[in-house]
């Protein structure tokens, strides 16, 4: 029911005039001595007329008061009844009810490490304990204002189980168990940003600037792995003996699908192997692109997929690597 406030020496005080049951102030001829409010009196102490009152304010001569307090009268009193602080039952029935009754309900604690926690209404709710190695970060979102993370802040997922809504907040990392992916939530899209863990398989378009060459018995293979905003890649195209290269002196292979596009020109560097002859590659992407065009180099110049190349078919083949950064 709320602080008391209580003092081990007080005089007894007296009423000056007389008071009503109803009355919320009695007159005393001095409130010197008395404790801070709130603190309990009695009137009439030891006597059919006993009554607590609980004082809530006090000056010099007054005391103002809830009357009857805890069931205990009120009654009429007349001028110089005895007005004291005491202790009352409910003092030792208060006590006694906090210290025999348990301060948290554990209703809804299930599992070693569930835990209490605030909420925003200023009661007490279960926080499920998190997975082995998972740690406890603020999050406002939450009914208790915490949840649970996994490995130094990173969520570990699948590809379908991505988080969503609140728990999809700028900066958040995840890790997904089927792909062997490290994803970064932008505010407005996931992006790879692992530098570990396996490559990823994709397929490039050979293609040209005019009728596309024709992988057909041949080979084309593509792998990439995305560090945050720098995307590395290799590509490999075997000829095969149905294979055609195309009408156009330029060739172009493309980066993976759904990775976003070039940020700066730049240039991957590769070898082709055209029969018994090696000459060096050069693929060249511009800002904006994904797509970049083919040179060969011969004499210390660098020349486009003229028709001096004309069988490129079996046993010739080239390959490319190096790292662009996405816009």
């Amino acid at each position: 029911m709320g602080l008391r406030n209580y003092a081990n020496l007080n005089p007894i005080f007296t009423l000056t005039s007389g008071v009503s049951d109803s009355a919320t102030v009695l007159p005393v001829g001095s409130t010197l001595g008395s404790p801070d409010t709130p603190f309990l009196l009695a009137l009439e102490r030891r006597t059919s007329f006993h009554e607590l009152a609980l004082c809530t304010d006090k000056d010099e001569t007054t005391f103002t008061v809830t009357r009857g307090f805890d069931g205990v009268g009120p009654f009429e009193h007349d001028a110089d009844t005895s007005v004291e602080h005491v202790v009352a039952a409910i003092d030792y029935r208060e006590a006694n009810e906090h210290v025999n009754t348990p301060h948290l309900d554990l209703e809804g604690v299930t599992a070693k490490g569930d835990i209490f926690a605030g909420t925003s209404g200023g009661e007490m709710d279960v926080l499920p304990v998190g997975a082995d190695g998972s740690m406890l970060v603020p999050d406002a979102s939450q009914p208790t204002g915490l949840r649970y993370l996994l490995g130094r802040g990173i969520q570990v997922v699948t590809s379908t189980t991505r988080p969503t809504g609140t728990l999809r907040y700028e900066g958040v990392r995840i890790f997904e168990t089927d792909t062997d992916l490290e994803y970064l939530w932008t505010g407005a899209a996931w992006i790879r940003s692992n530098t570990l863990g396996s490559w990823s398989t994709y397929t490039p378009t050979w293609g040209s600037a005019g009728t596309a060459p024709a992988i057909g018995n041949g080979q084309i293979l593509g792998r990439y792995w995305r560090a945050g905003k720098m995307l590395h890649v290799w590509i490999r195209v075997a000829a095969g003996s149905t294979t055609t290269r195309g009408s156009s002196n330029v060739w172009y292979v493309t980066i993976p699908t759904g990775e976003g596009t070039v940020a700066v020109d730049t240039w991957m560097d590769g070898m082709m192997l055209y029969g018994s002859l090696l000459y060096g590659v050069k693929v060249g992407f511009t800002a904006g692109g994904t797509a970049g065009a083919m040179f060969y180099s011969s004499g210390g110049l660098y020349y486009g997929m003229n028709s001096s190349l004309s069988g490129f078919t079996t046993g010739s083949a080239f390959a490319v690597y190096g790292a662009v950064e996405l816009a």
